[in-house]
């Protein structure tokens, strides 16, 4: 329903309150409760797993472990994620596997203060560091970060505060940082921060010739000082800085992370070291970004990841970079990227230089150790594991299917290094033998401490949910086996997905989670041999009821596979899947009958059976929501995601219609004149296609910082790579003096903007104005076309968010306005 000049409503149809009882005040003032109430379902970030002494008089078989969670929900009032710390003391039984929450453990938890950037146990669990942003405003004594290590009862023991002139903000964890690493004997910990800002850059000071200068021959005042004179060291008086040179940033999300860099830090003496990362002889340290560290189990040896601030290996037919400047890092694992590692004894010295890590990749990144031996000779041989993408960085695709290595480091005990050699443990999965099988590595990082023995465990898609795997280290290559659940159909309240969020004490703590499932902590044994189900429940940590019934309203799961549309000589398309999400139909909601289609976003990415919250607010008004992995979409083999790229606007676009027709005419209670669609990014690409392409179709459209043309995104964006690789084809590259002609001709032809004109849907529009991958005024030109032509187009601007729109009142006031749930629309 559309209500107003310009707003879009849901596509209910119908009388006013159709099936509610409820005018249309009621239903809003309920749907906003229903809101506020979703919002504060929790969610799991990460855990941390350490051993814990048992009672002596405990039975010799129980084992116990120490787990701390990192708890998130949204905060409307502070428009942010409020983060809370749940520790959890666990026993295990040696024998029979069997994994419980301790009797006599209080759950409680305590908040993270909002200025805490990053959070790290020791292996121990004896220490908790935490790492404040400063609050100091003093110009003499700027202040980048304070360290606090306290106890694990909250007692501080001690503080360091870190100058700004050593090194900018700490990075929390994400692309391009796990956060905090320890090293085994509790001494040093390795972190990521923004580098210092390089000399050559920095800001010339102005105005000295304004500040007045003391006469030295002049009679002193009486019990006055001596004014300083302009020219003293520091004096500020009356002057004012410049800009300085330009320095790039690393795009969406990094918009002020120019160069991060490596520290070590003695954590009881206080004295910090940077590493200098190994570069060429015309390069400088400030040429790469550094990330990711891991300490080797001796504690001897530090590996970490370095991503190039120009992508080196991408050459014109001449062999000259075809690009000089930094391209957007986040969600991009296409960039070039290498390992690098350094001795502690190497920290410690006067200059304390990395060495690479030689392998055959062209990415390789998120190295772990999971063995160092010593021998009688006092050599050390370490076994390092690390990931590749390399199948994106040679198509340039942003994400693709990964491959495990292994490397054998021989580390001599004169301080040098012996033999490296480095075999693939997983390689990449080209077309899966079937839907059941391995379908290959979707993941970008492993977790430290997350080997056991010969097995390493890690979280992967495997087509429409993610599943934890155990993989075999000893077996090259190796098929990895399902360590958590892994299903094709379901039944009500089965559909589900699993995510591992920490290991360590012989622990793994998985978050669980499905469309019906809010999200709980669940436990198992590293050695257990059933793992399917030995996964033990965290009692405390479960959905929490609300209203008197679960939360969501009940609702059904169900997977479509779809037969593409057959192009050319192609034979036995391989069906690609959709997700219909079914809302209760026993109670009255306003929205029965009416269906949303939701292409993702990427393209290269993909819906899971997981906890959404506007999925489950759409649903307890009654949608019922298809949710399509069209062809393009990851974990499905990496042949499919080999064949959108160039072909985007038609095969995807073509997807998500055979999908909609599917669930149509197998649902006969849908009404195929209510349907809406919605999509972000490249979701939002495929919504203003779908609304240009087939008008007849759609009652309603919202996008939120859709791509709609390709051609005016190319030149204005941080990834101008995607538009030559999605528009143009597998392998195109960026040219050195721009698009051609035909280049520019062929983005505009795809992007939904040539089919702007036949539009009759009311649209809605969320931008985020800090986005630096859509920018808000390429979408402009789209907006303006239909606002030209007399379509109803509205528009929000949201001026403190980005790509993601994920700020709590961005998410709140969009799901309401998408659903006709504003009043003023």
């Amino acid at each position: 329903r559309h209500q107003g000049t310009g707003g879009t409503g849901h596509c209910s149809g119908g009388n006013e309150a159709q099936g509610s009882g409820m005018d249309t005040n009621e239903r809003v003032d309920q749907a906003t409760r229903d809101l506020e109430e979703l919002m504060r379902t929790r969610d799991f970030e990460c855990a941390w797993c350490m051993p814990r002494v048992l009672p002596a008089a405990d039975p010799v078989d129980e084992q116990g472990s120490s787990i701390f969670v990192m708890a998130k929900q949204r905060s409307l009032t502070r428009n942010k994620q409020r983060k809370t710390v749940i520790p959890i003391d666990i026993r295990s039984n040696a024998k029979t596997h069997q994994v419980s929450t301790d009797e006599t453990h209080n759950l409680s938890g305590w908040e993270l203060p909002e200025d805490c950037v990053v959070m790290q146990p020791s292996p121990s669990g004896n220490y908790i560091l935490y790492g404040r942003s400063s609050s100091e405003e003093s110009s003499k004594n700027p202040c980048s970060v304070i360290w606090e290590i306290c106890k694990r009862d909250g007692q501080l023991v001690k503080e360091v505060h870190v100058p700004s002139t050593l090194h900018g903000s700490v990075y929390g964890a994400g692309y391009v940082s796990r956060g905090v690493t320890w090293s085994k004997d509790e001494k040093h910990v390795a972190y990521v921060a923004e580098a210092p800002r390089n000399a050559k850059c920095k800001s010339p000071s102005w105005g000295r010739g304004n500040v007045a200068t003391w006469d030295q021959s002049s009679e002193e005042l009486d019990g006055e000082d001596v004014a300083p004179n302009s020219n003293s060291s520091g004096n500020k008086t009356g002057t004012w800085e410049g800009e300085g040179d330009f320095e790039e940033d690393w795009g969406e999300l990094f918009v002020d992370k120019k160069c991060s860099a490596l520290f070590v830090m003695d954590v009881w003496k206080g004295k910090i070291r940077r590493v200098q990362p190994h570069c060429s002889s015309d390069d400088d340290m400030n040429a790469v970004s550094c990330g990711k560290p891991s300490w080797s189990i001796d504690g001897s040896l530090l590996v970490f990841t370095v991503w190039p601030h120009v992508q080196r290996l991408w050459k014109d037919t001449d062999s000259n970079p075809i690009t000089m400047r930094k391209l957007g890092l986040v969600y991009c694992y296409n960039r070039e990227c290498h390992l690098q590692m350094i001795r502690l004894d190497d920290i410690l010295a006067e200059n304390p230089k990395a060495v690479e890590l030689k392998t055959p990749c062209a990415s390789a990144h998120s190295a772990i150790f999971s063995a160092s031996d010593e021998d009688s000779n006092g050599d050390v041989r370490h076994s390092i594991h690390f990931l590749s993408h390399d199948s994106a960085h040679e198509t340039g695709v942003h994400c693709s299917c990964a491959s495990l290595y292994t490397i054998k480091l021989h580390q001599l005990a004169e301080k040098g290094f012996g033999s490296c050699e480095c075999s693939e443990t997983v390689p990449v999965v080209d077309s899966p033998d079937n839907a059941s099988g391995f379908q290959g590595l979707f993941c970008s990082d492993l977790a430290e401490g997350s080997v056991c023995g010969q097995t390493l465990f890690l979280t992967s898609i495997h087509r429409s949910q993610t599943v934890i795997y155990a993989i075999n280290l000893e077996m090259k290559p190796t098929a990895p086996v399902a360590y958590s659940p892994r299903q094709t159909e379901w039944q009500r309240g089965e559909a589900q997905s699993w995510r591992l969020i920490g290991v360590g004490a012989n622990m793994l703590v998985a978050c669980q989670s499905g469309p019906e499932l809010p999200p709980s902590i669940h436990v198992c044994r590293m050695d257990s041999p059933n793992p399917e189900s030995c996964w033990s429940p965290v009692q405390g940590l479960q959905p929490v009821p609300r209203n008197d019934v679960n939360c969501p309203t009940p609702f059904g799961t169900s997977i479509c596979q779809i037969v593409p549309r057959v192009d050319g000589d192609e034979k036995d398309p391989v069906p690609f899947e959709s997700i219909v999400l079914h809302p209760d139909r026993s109670a009255p909601m306003p929205a029965h009958g009416a269906t949303l289609l939701m292409p993702h976003g990427g393209p290269h990415s993909a819906h899971v059976v997981s906890w959404n919250l506007q999925y489950a607010f759409l649903l307890e008004l009654g949608y019922t929501l298809i949710l399509v992995n069209y062809r393009g979409s990851l974990g499905f083999g990496n042949a499919s995601v080999k064949t959108l790229p160039g072909f985007v606007g038609d095969n995807d676009v073509d997807d998500c219609m055979r999908a909609l027709d599917h669930v149509l005419n197998e649902n006969s209670h849908l009404d195929p004149e209510r349907v809406a669609v919605m999509g972000g990014s490249h979701g939002g690409f495929l919504t203003a296609h779908l609304l240009g392409q087939y008008p007849d179709r759609f009652k309603a459209g919202v996008c939120r910082n859709p791509v709609t043309s390709i051609a005016g995104m190319v030149n204005a964006t941080d990834i101008p790579d995607w538009c030559y690789v999605e528009a143009l084809g597998l392998g195109c590259r960026p040219r050195r003096y721009g698009p051609t002609d035909a280049d520019l001709k062929k983005m505009r032809e795809v992007s939904p903007i040539v089919h702007a004109h036949k539009v009759r849907a009311p649209t809605l529009w969320l931008l985020g104005k800090e986005d630096a991958r859509v920018k808000p005024l390429a979408v402009m030109e789209y907006i303006s076309a239909l606002q030209a032509g007399g379509q109803k187009a509205k528009t929000i601007v949201f001026p403190k968010d980005s790509h993601p729109l994920s700020k709590p009142r961005t998410e709140f006031e969009s799901f309401m306005t998408s659903t006709g749930g504003s009043s003023n629309i």
